[in-house]
């Protein structure tokens, strides 16, 4: 009976694990969603094809249920909003200008005051990282801090000296994390920013944008130590999307080919989801909201 049933568990644990690799980076790129807007918005992002978020200037947040096709006023006060993260259907964080750091725990009706991080721009507050609803990291380019209270305190994190522009972050768990640097280098942490170890892979010769735009250019996910997916707007002759992923903990880095549409944009604000299933690019020239998926 016990060979049974392991002989037919066994198709099920095989489906599971390709099912978690397509999801992880096997299957292409699409375009899900495209939503224009009228609102207020400096970035946005999508936590699936269904529910997402703007935040923008003046403090203007909105949310959506279905696929950007309606979009709801949510209820906050703040100074303009450049940073966002969204963890589930419930908890998401946004933080911009003043310092003012807003929760929400409704899916972005309403917003609440928490503690501030970061100046005014150019170097305001524009990375959030929550691997949790109480643990996370907050950046600016040039600074870092943890909360292990949902963001009612923050701790600031001493960061070593040939650190330069932090262009994304990516907060593991209470001890695990990774920051890229506009020059390409990836910092990774075991032990909560007590120690960096650094890593100078070579992403085919492509280079970053340094966080001079108000919001994010690049969003980095890893999935566990190993598995991680960094989408980025890249310098050259002209400005383009590049989407990587690596399976060896960011020591090297295999780029996708990206959507067409995406292509095409060369330009924008970028979110990612925590399954790096769901990509958001916000071409803010143009007024919409781009959401590809390869789930």
């Amino acid at each position: 009976m016990k060979r049974l049933r392991m002989s037919m568990a066994m198709p099920l644990l095989v489906f599971g694990f390709l099912a978690g690799s397509a999801a992880f980076g096997e299957a292409k790129w699409k375009l899900a969603i495209k939503s224009e807007y009228t609102q207020k918005v400096t970035i946005a992002g999508f936590l699936n094809i269904q529910d997402g978020i703007t935040a923008g200037y003046g403090g203007a947040t909105y949310y959506s249920s279905d696929g950007g096709k309606t979009w709801e006023r949510g209820r906050n006060s703040s100074w303009c909003r450049f940073g966002l993260e969204i963890l589930d259907d419930k908890n998401a964080w946004t933080c911009g200008n003043q310092g003012h750091v807003r929760a929400s725990h409704d899916n972005g009706a309403t917003w609440g005051a928490m503690a501030n991080f970061g100046p005014m721009e150019p170097r305001q507050c524009r990375f959030l990282s929550f691997p949790d609803a109480s643990t996370g990291w907050i950046a600016s380019p040039q600074r870092l801090a943890a909360t292990t209270d949902g963001a009612h305190t923050w701790r600031e994190i001493e960061l070593p000296q040939s650190m330069q522009c932090i262009c994304a972050i990516d907060f593991l768990s209470r001890d695990k994390g990774y920051l890229l640097m506009s020059s390409g280098v990836l910092y990774f942490t075991k032990d909560g920013a007590k120690t960096w170890s650094a890593l100078q892979p070579d992403f085919n010769g492509k280079k970053f944008l340094k966080q001079e735009r108000p919001a994010a250019t690049a969003a980095l996910r890893f999935a566990d130590e190993k598995r991680g997916t960094l989408v980025a707007l890249t310098e050259g002759e002209n400005l383009q999307w590049a989407i990587f992923k690596t399976v060896d903990g960011g020591k090297t880095w295999q780029e996708e080919s990206p959507p067409d549409e995406l292509k095409a944009l060369g330009e924008g604000v970028v979110f990612m989801n925590h399954e790096a299933s769901v990509i958001t690019v916000t071409d803010t020239r143009g007024k919409a909201i781009y959401v590809f998926d390869r789930t």
